[in-house]
């Protein structure tokens, strides 16, 4: 099971509920979100819209790995819970097992929505941590968030969704697969396609018109 699809599981709609302008049933008929392609927006209108909470911060500690089995009533279920439920084996799990890594987000501001501290645990699923180059303390990003149920934990959509500054200009981390030429999983920094300018300044006040746009 692919990182990409890791990502989606995590964000269905069995999986968690938020209370964005935009749900997960629009994404997908607007095309930019499908069962099996990491979300993909067209415009920045839909990733403000489709964001619970967004944040100007860097990543924290990394805090470990560990085994998703799903939510039910805002709890997270354990594998006991799951296997009792379901009526499953050990064997079984494999199929429904996701497993997630955890990394904090120092928030130095909040850009919409509302924080209860100044960190946030961003839960990301992917077999192995993410390289430490892509999570550098010293960047500073743009995290466009939803929440999990419960509140305990955050995730963004896709790769797009984290925004890092670096040498003045926005980008985020694209996923490049492996293939017969390059068979190592490898990473691009890319800017959003739709932006006439990932410039920091300007993204920032692109950013800034959009989300108040929304309230209004």
């Amino acid at each position: 099971m692919t990182k990409i699809l890791l990502s989606i599981l995590l964000l269905s709609p069995v999986f968690y509920v938020d209370a964005q302008t935009l749900t997960y049933e629009d994404l997908v008929e607007r095309g930019e979100l499908g069962i099996d392609t990491a979300y993909s927006p067209k415009s920045l209108e839909s990733m403000v819209g489709s964001s619970a909470l967004i944040v100007k911060g860097r990543y924290g500690e990394f805090l470990g790995s560990k085994n998703f089995y799903g939510y039910k009533n805002d709890e997270e279920l354990t594998k006991e819970e799951v296997m009792a439920e379901k009526g499953l084996t050990e064997s079984d799990l494999k199929w429904i097992v996701l497993p997630v890594n955890e990394y904090e987000i120092s928030v130095e501001e909040v850009l919409m929505g509302h924080v209860e501290s100044n960190t946030l645990i961003l839960r990301v699923g992917e077999t192995t941590p993410t390289p430490s180059e892509f999570v550098r303390p010293d960047r500073e990003r743009i995290f466009f968030l939803v929440r999990n149920p419960g509140n305990r934990t955050v995730v963004a959509r896709s790769d797009v969704c984290i925004l890092t500054a670096d040498e003045g200009v926005y980008s985020y981390r694209s996923f490049v697969p492996p293939s017969r030429l390059f068979p190592i999983i490898s990473y691009v920094n890319k800017p959003l396609d739709f932006m006439p300018s990932m410039e920091v300044e300007e993204f920032e006040e692109a950013l800034r018109a959009q989300i108040a746009k929304g309230r209004n």
